[in-house]
C-alpha cells in the first residue's frame, strides 16, 4: 500500500490494522524502527578518476606513514586510502547526475553568449574551462552507471531471472512511442494511427509523392561567426594548378601513401622476423627458416604471411595501374601533361614519385592497350604497340616525326575502323608488322553487355516515343509507378535512362555527379563545331574548368556587378526619358520592343563597352528576332537526335536554319573582336585599354596567363 518513494524514506516500517468496533473506520497503527545496517564493502568507482581532485587526493592520502614488511605497509597504505576516497566522494562526488546537469545548463548559457559576441576572448576561454568540467563529470557518471550495470548484470544477467525479464521489459518501455503530436499539434495515443504518424513523416522527409515546406525564415536568425571576404570566396574557387600539384607530389613524406620506400621496408621485414622467432625482445638469433619461407602460402609449406616488399611493390604498381586507366583528376591531368610512360624522373622529386616512375617497367608487363576508335590513347607516348611508346622507336620517329605532333592519338591512323594508308604506306619493316599485329576493336563497347533498369518493351524502330504522350512529364510519373525509380526508355534508336526519385536523383547527381557531368549534346548545335568550344556542351576536362575560371573571374563576380551599377542606372534612366518623351508626343510606345532594346544594350555594355541598338531603332526587334530563333530551333525536337542515321539527311532543316543564325551571330562578334585587337595594338599597353569590359578582360587574361584561346572559343564564350 505504499509507492518507491516511501520505501526508499522509511525502509523499515510497519502497519497494524486495528479491529473497527462500532466504527465505521478501522484505526491503523504505523510504526518505524532504526536498524543498525552492516557496513556496506569498499568499492572503487571507475568514474572516480575523470573527477577533478582525484589524482591529488590519492597522492596526499599515499603518502601515509606505515611500518613493516613491504606487504604490511601497502595493505596499512591502501586501507588508509580507502578511508580518505570514501570521505572525499562523500564531500565532493555526491549527487553527480544534479552537478553534470548544472554543468550543462552553465555550458550553454555561456555558449549562447558567446555566439552573440564571438570576439570575447573571456567568454572563449570561460567556454574551453566549462567544456573541460562537464566532459569530466559526464565521463565519470557514464563509467559509474556502466560500471553499476555490469556488475547486476554478472550477477543475475545470465541466469533466466526476474531481473532479467525486468531489464527487458524496461528497455521495451524506454524504446516505446504511447503517444505523438502531428503537424497540427493535435496528440495522438491510438497506437495503430502513432505507427501511421511516424511512416508519414519519415515518408514525406525521405522521399515520397508529396512535398515538404521548409521554413526558409530559420536562416535569417543564424548568427554565423565569420563570414567570407569577397577576395577569400574568389581564393577558394580558383582551380588546383599544376605547379601547386608538382610542388604537392614533390615534397611528399617518407611515411605517406602508397608505402615506404625499400630501407624502411627492409628494415620492417627485419624486425617482423626477429618478434617472430625471439618475441618482443628482437635479439639476433639463429632463425629457423627464412623470411621468403614463411611467407609463402600454407599449400606450398609457407605459413601464409604478407611479404612486406611484394606488399610495397604492389601498392606501387596500383597506383601506375590508375594513372594508366587515365581517370579524371588534377593529379591524372598533371602525370599526362608530361606524358607519364615516357617522363624521364626529376632529380628534385620526392622518393614517392621517384618510385612510383621506377614501377612503370614492372607494371607495363601486366598492362594491355586495347583499341577501338583510339581517340584517347596517345600515338607517342602510350604502351599501345607491342607494350613499348613509339617515342623510343627510330624507325618511327624517321617516318612520322613531321607528320604527327607531340600529342597525337591513335585514331589519325584509322579510318572506319581500320588501318588507314598511313599505316599500309610503310615499308615492310619491324613497326608495319607490329602495327598490323594490333587488332582495333570495332565493337568494343557492344563487347561489353550491360544490364540496364528494366522499362516498357520498345517497338520497333520508334521505340518507346508513343509511350511519352503530349504530356511526358506525367506518363514518365505513370511508367515509374510500374518499372520502379530508374527505368529503361528506348526513344528511337537512342537508349535512355529516367532517374524519378529524389533517392536515386541522389545517387545520380551526388554520389556519381563526376560520371554524369556531361550532357547530351542534340543536333542542332553541332554547327560550326560549336560543341567542342562552348562551355555549356564541353565535358568536365582542364578546357573547360579554364572557360569557367574565366567566367567566374571576369564576369559573374560581385566586383563585376558593382562596377556596372552605374551602367544599369544610366541605361534604366535613359528608357524612362524615353518613355516621358512619347507621352508628352502622344506617340504609343512599345514597352516589349524598348525593355527588350534596354536589356540588350546593357549586356551589350558589359561586354563590348558599346550600344547595339536605339530604343527608336528597329535593330533590337531583328537582334531579338536572331536569338529567339537560335532558342527556337535548339529547342524544337529533332528526329535526328532519336535517330542518328538521319543526321546527314537533316529531315527538319533545324540545322540548316540553325547555321543561318550562328553565321549572323559570328559576323556580329567577329566585327567587335577585330576593331578591339585594332584599337588594343595602337595603344602601348593593352591591358590599360579604356573599355574594361568582358572582352578585354578574356584578350587580357589569354595574353597574361598564356592560355590557349581560339577565336571560336571566344566567340562561344561570348555567346554564352
Amino acid at each position: 500500500m505504499v509507492n518507491h518513494a516511501w520505501s526508499s524514506v522509511f525502509p523499515d516500517t510497519g502497519v497494524c490494522v486495528k479491529p473497527n468496533g462500532v466504527s465505521d473506520h478501522c484505526p491503523v497503527v504505523l510504526s518505524w524502527f532504526e536498524m543498525n545496517s552492516k557496513a556496506s564493502p569498499f568499492r572503487f568507482a571507475n568514474g572516480w578518476i575523470h573527477l577533478d581532485g582525484f589524482q591529488d587526493v590519492v597522492k596526499e592520502g599515499w603518502k601515509f606513514e606505515a611500518t613493516g614488511n613491504p606487504m604490511l605497509v601497502l595493505v596499512q597504505k591502501l586501507t588508509h586510502l580507502k578511508g580518505v576516497l570514501k570521505s572525499w566522494y562523500a564531500e565532493y562526488g555526491s549527487d553527480l547526475h544534479k552537478r553534470v546537469i548544472e554543468a550543462r545548463g552553465d555550458l550553454f548559457k555561456t555558449q549562447t553568449l558567446l555566439q552573440a559576441s564571438p570576439q570575447d576572448n573571456s567568454l572563449a576561454a570561460q567556454e574551453k574551462q566549462l567544456l573541460r568540467k562537464y566532459g569530466n563529470l559526464a565521463r565519470a557518471e557514464l563509467a559509474i552507471i556502466k560500471q553499476r550495470s555490469d556488475c547486476d548484470w554478472m550477477t543475475m544477467g545470465d541466469r533466466c531471472t526476474g531481473y532479467l525479464h525486468s531489464v527487458v521489459k524496461e528497455k521495451r518501455r524506454r524504446n516505446a512511442i504511447y503517444s505523438i503530436q502531428d503537424d497540427g499539434g493535435y496528440v495522438i495515443n491510438d497506437q495503430s494511427q502513432v505507427i501511421a504518424t511516424v511512416v508519414k513523416f519519415y515518408e514525406d522527409l525521405m522521399g515520397s509523392e508529396g512535398e515538404v515546406e521548409i521554413d526558409t525564415s530559420i536562416v535569417d536568425t543564424v548568427n554565423p561567426r565569420a563570414v567570407l571576404s569577397d577576395s577569400q570566396m574568389e581564393a577558394l574557387d580558383k582551380d588546383v594548378t599544376y605547379e601547386e600539384i608538382k610542388a604537392a607530389l614533390f615534397s611528399m613524406a617518407i611515411n605517406k601513401s602508397p608505402g615506404p620506400d625499400a630501407k624502411v621496408m627492409d628494415t620492417l621485414a627485419k624486425k617482423c622476423a626477429l618478434f617472430l622467432w625471439n618475441g618482443p625482445t628482437l635479439t639476433n638469433k639463429m632463425h629457423q627458416a627464412k623470411l621468403s619461407t614463411i611467407c609463402l602460402e600454407k599449400e606450398e609449406g609457407g605459413l601464409g604471411l604478407k611479404d612486406m616488399r611484394k606488399w610495397n611493390v604492389a601498392a606501387y604498381m596500383e597506383l601506375v595501374f590508375k594513372l594508366a586507366r587515365k581517370e579524371d583528376g588534377l593529379w591524372v591531368d598533371w602525370v599526362w601533361k608530361h606524358f607519364m610512360w615516357t617522363m624521364s624522373i626529376p632529380q628534385d622529386c620526392s622518393w614517392v614519385w621517384r618510385s612510383v616512375l621506377k614501377s612503370r617497367s614492372d607494371a607495363a608487363k601486366y598492362i594491355k592497350y586495347t583499341i577501338a576508335d583510339g581517340v584517347k590513347t596517345l600515338l607517342w607516348h602510350d604502351l599501345w604497340c607491342e607494350a613499348s611508346p613509339l617515342k623510343n622507336d627510330v624507325e618511327a620517329i624517321t617516318a612520322w616525326e613531321g607528320c604527327f605532333d607531340n600529342e597525337a592519338t591513335v585514331d589519325s591512323l584509322i579510318t572506319s575502323g581500320r588501318w588507314n594508308s598511313v599505316v599500309l604506306n610503310l615499308p615492310d619493316d619491324n613497326l608495319k608488322n607490329a602495327i598490323l599485329k594490333t587488332v582495333i576493336h570495332k565493337n568494343l563497347n557492344e563487347d561489353q553487355k550491360t544490364k540496364l533498369p528494366p522499362g516498357p518493351f520498345p517497338l520497333p524502330i520508334v521505340g518507346s516515343l508513343f509511350k511519352l504522350g503530349t504530356k511526358p512529364h506525367k506518363s514518365l510519373a505513370e511508367l515509374a509507378k510500374i518499372y520502379g525509380p530508374l527505368m529503361t526508355l528506348k526513344l528511337g534508336s537512342v537508349t535512355t535512362i529516367v532517374v524519378s526519385s529524389p533517392t536515386m536523383a541522389k545517387e545520380v547527381l551526388q554520389k556519381n555527379d563526376q560520371a554524369f557531368s556531361s550532357r547530351t549534346i542534340p543536333e542542332a548545335v553541332r554547327i560550326l563545331d560549336h560543341h567542342n568550344h562552348s562551355m555549356a556542351w564541353l565535358p568536365v576536362s582542364s578546357k573547360w574548368r579554364s572557360f569557367r575560371k574565366v567566367s567566374s573571374a571576369q564576369l559573374f563576380t560581385a566586383q563585376r556587378l558593382e562596377s556596372n551599377q552605374f551602367l544599369r542606372k544610366q541605361k534604366v534612366e535613359e528608357l524612362i526619358a524615353y518613355v516621358e518623351e512619347n507621352c508628352k508626343n502622344r506617340h504609343a510606345v512599345d514597352i516589349g520592343q524598348v525593355a527588350f532594346s534596354t536589356v540588350l544594350n546593357l549586356i551589350s555594355n558589359t561586354v563590348f563597352s558599346i550600344d547595339l541598338t536605339h530604343l527608336d531603332s528597329n535593330y533590337a526587334q531583328e537582334f531579338k528576332a536572331l536569338v529567339w530563333g537560335v532558342m527556337k530551333e535548339a529547342g524544337t525536337p529533332n528526329f535526328a537526335d532519336y535517330f542518328p542515321v538521319l543526321r546527314s539527311i537533316d529531315p527538319q532543316k533545324i540545322k540548316y536554319r540553325m547555321e543561318v543564325h550562328f553565321h549572323k551571330l559570328n559576323e556580329l562578334f567577329d566585327g567587335m573582336i577585330k576593331q578591339r585587337l585594332e584599337s588594343r595594338k595602337l595603344d602601348n599597353s593593352p591591358s590599360s585599354s579604356s573599355c574594361s569590359d568582358f572582352l578585354d578582360a578574356i584578350l587580357d587574361y589569354k595574353q597574361e596567363n598564356g592560355f590557349q584561346l581560339s577565336d571560336p572559343d571566344i566567340k562561344a564564350l561570348l555567346k554564352v
